[in-house]
C-alpha cells in the first residue's frame, strides 16, 4: 500500500511539473533605435538627433514596461536591430528577466520585428512581405511541446488595405505550410494595423480599395460571413484556417490599445486558431485577454508616447509608446471554458474624425439597433465630428435618424457612386427639412426625435453620413439611423 501511494504522490508530482499556464504579449515599443547610421533611420533617430542618453532612457522606459508585464513570451515591434533588442534584453536582465530573443528584418527597412522567450527558441524562420517588415515564425520549446509564434506588423493605416491583404496571405500561407508539417499549436500575434472589426470601419476610414475585403478578419478568417447574411466573428469551434480574436471579450471602453485621431484603434491582437481554442494540449484561457495598463504609461488618457520634436528632432528623453501592450494567457491544463463574449461586436463603421469629439456605444433599442453617444468639447470651427461610409443592406424610404440630447448641429448625407458623389443633403432635428446647404439650430430634448436624412436608399447603395457641429457649441447627443445595424456588403448590391 505504501508503495503504491508513492507511486501515486510521484505521478501527480509529474503532473504538477508539467502542468504549466503562460502569460504571452505584444508590444509596439515606438521606435528603438540603435546608436549606429543605417541610413535607413527615420531622420529623428539619426545622429545629432538621437544620441546615448535618448537611447539609454529609451532602454531603460521600454524594459520597464516589459519587466511590469513579466510575460513568458512577449512579441516586439518597431525594433531597429539585432543591437537594439541585444541591449534591450541586457537592459532586461539587469531588472531580473532572463530572455532567449529573435529578431528578423527587411533591410530596406527602418525596422523589424522581434521576440523575448523565458523558454529556448529552437527555430526562426523569416517570411517576405513586398515593401514592409518581414512576419516571423519562432518555435518555442515548452517542456516537451512546440509553441510556434508567428509575430507580425502590418503596414501602417495610411495605406490601403490591399496592402494589409498582402501581408495577411504571406502570413496565411506560412501557417498553412507549418501545419501540413508540423502539428504545432499556434497563434499570430502583433501590430496588424487593422481594427478587430475592420471589415465595418474601412469604408469610413477610406482604406478600403477590395470591396470590403480585409486581411485580418477576411484573409486571417476572424470573421464568418456567408452570402445574404450579416456578418459575425469567428467563435468556437472553429474551422481549420479560422482564427479567435479575444477583443470582442473586452467591453467597449477597454477595447483599445491606440488613439488616432481621436479614435480609440486595437491595432494589437493575439489570434489563436482551431488548435488553441480546442480541449486538447495548449489552449487559450478565455476572459485573460487584455491591453496592459499601468499609472506611469498613461498621460492625458493616452499611451504615455516617446517626447520628441518632429520638426526640430529634439528628443526630450521621457515617455514609452505610443501603443499599450497586449497580453493573454495559456495553458495546458484541462479547464473547463467558454468564451464570455461582449456586446455590441463594434460601432458598425462609425468613427470620429475629430481630436476634440468621443463617440461611444450606449444602447440598443428594443428592435435591436445601436445608438451611440457622442461628445464634444467647444471646437474652434466648424466642423466633421463622426461620420460612417456604409453599404446599405436593404432598400430605405427614407432614410431616417433619432437624436436626443442638446447641441446645434448638422447632418449632411449622400448616396456615393462610382462616376462621382452626389451632392450632399442636410437636415437637423432643429430644421426638420432637407435643404441644400446647412443650417444649424439649437437642438434641446430628452424625448427622441426622428428626422430624415435621405428620401430613399436602395440596397447596395454607399452612404456617406457626417455629423457636423457649429464653431464654439459644444455637442452631447444619442442618436440611432433608422436600420442602420450591421450594414454590409449586400450579395444583390447595384454595381454602379
Amino acid at each position: 500500500m505504501k508503495r503504491i501511494k508513492t507511486i501515486i504522490i510521484l505521478f501527480l508530482v509529474c503532473i504538477a511539473a508539467f502542468s504549466k499556464t503562460l502569460t504571452i504579449a505584444s508590444y509596439n515599443v515606438e521606435n528603438l533605435f540603435d546608436l549606429n547610421h543605417d541610413k535607413t533611420e527615420y531622420d529623428v533617430y539619426t545622429p545629432g538627433n538621437w544620441n546615448l542618453t535618448s537611447y539609454k532612457t529609451k532602454l531603460k522606459n521600454a524594459a520597464f514596461v516589459i519587466s511590469k508585464i513579466n510575460a513568458d513570451i512577449i512579441s516586439l515591434q518597431e525594433i531597429e536591430s539585432q543591437t537594439a533588442i541585444d541591449d534591450l534584453n541586457s537592459q532586461l536582465k539587469r531588472n531580473g528577466l532572463i530572455y532567449h530573443r529573435a529578431f528578423v528584418k527587411n533591410p530596406k527597412q527602418p525596422i523589424g520585428v522581434g521576440l523575448l522567450s523565458k523558454y529556448p527558441v529552437v527555430n526562426i524562420l523569416q517570411y517576405s512581405v513586398p515593401n514592409t517588415r518581414p512576419i516571423m515564425r519562432c518555435d518555442i520549446a515548452v517542456e516537451n511541446d512546440t509553441i510556434s509564434v508567428f509575430s507580425v506588423h502590418f503596414p501602417a493605416k495610411r495605406h490601403p488595405e490591399s496592402e494589409r491583404i498582402k501581408a495577411a496571405n504571406v502570413c496565411k500561407r506560412a501557417i498553412d505550410a507549418m501545419l501540413a508539417n508540423q502539428n504545432y499549436e499556434y497563434y499570430i500575434t502583433g501590430d496588424f494595423n487593422s481594427d478587430f472589426d475592420e471589415f465595418a470601419r474601412s469604408l469610413s476610414q477610406g482604406t478600403d480599395n477590395s470591396n470590403g475585403k480585409t486581411g485580418i478578419n477576411h484573409v486571417l478568417k476572424t470573421l464568418r460571413s456567408a452570402n445574404g447574411k450579416p456578418p459575425q466573428l469567428s467563435l468556437a469551434p472553429l474551422d481549420l484556417g479560422e482564427h479567435f480574436n479575444p477583443w470582442i471579450e473586452k467591453e467597449m471602453d477597454e477595447r483599445w490599445s491606440y488613439i488616432f485621431r481621436g479614435n480609440k484603434n486595437t491595432l494589437d491582437h493575439i489570434l489563436f486558431g482551431q488548435n488553441m481554442t480546442d480541449t486538447t494540449n495548449w489552449r487559450y484561457i478565455y476572459g485573460s485577454f487584455s491591453h496592459f495598463i499601468i499609472p506611469e504609461i498613461i498621460k492625458d488618457g493616452k499611451p504615455y508616447d516617446w517626447q520628441h520634436n518632429q520638426s526640430t528632432g529634439v528628443h526630450y528623453n521621457s515617455g514609452y509608446s505610443d501603443h499599450l501592450a497586449v497580453f493573454a494567457k495559456i495553458t495546458n491544463e484541462n479547464i473547463s471554458q467558454n468564451p464570455k463574449i461582449q456586446e455590441p461586436i463594434g460601432l458598425n463603421g462609425w468613427i470620429t474624425n475629430h481630436a476634440l469629439a468621443e463617440l461611444k456605444f450606449a444602447q440598443n433599442t428594443p428592435q435591436g439597433f445601436p445608438v451611440y453617444q457622442l461628445n464634444t468639447k467647444k471646437i474652434p470651427s466648424t466642423a466633421s465630428v463622426a461620420k460612417i461610409i456604409a453599404v446599405a443592406e436593404k432598400n430605405y424610404a427614407p432614410l431616417e435618424m433619432a437624436v436626443r440630447g442638446l447641441g446645434s448641429f448638422s447632418v449632411r448625407s449622400r448616396v456615393k457612386t462610382a462616376e462621382s458623389d452626389n451632392k450632399w443633403s442636410y437636415s437637423s432635428p432643429a430644421i426638420k427639412q432637407i435643404t441644400s446647404q446647412a443650417k444649424y439650430g439649437a437642438f434641446k430634448s430628452e424625448n427622441w426625435t426622428n428626422f430624415t436624412l435621405l428620401p430613399e436608399v436602395l440596397a447596395g447603395d454607399i452612404v456617406e453620413i457626417e455629423i457636423r457641429v457649429q464653431k464654439e457649441t459644444p455637442l452631447n447627443i444619442q442618436f440611432c439611423v433608422e436600420n442602420l445595424n450591421g450594414w454590409y456588403r449586400h450579395p444583390k448590391a447595384r454595381k454602379k
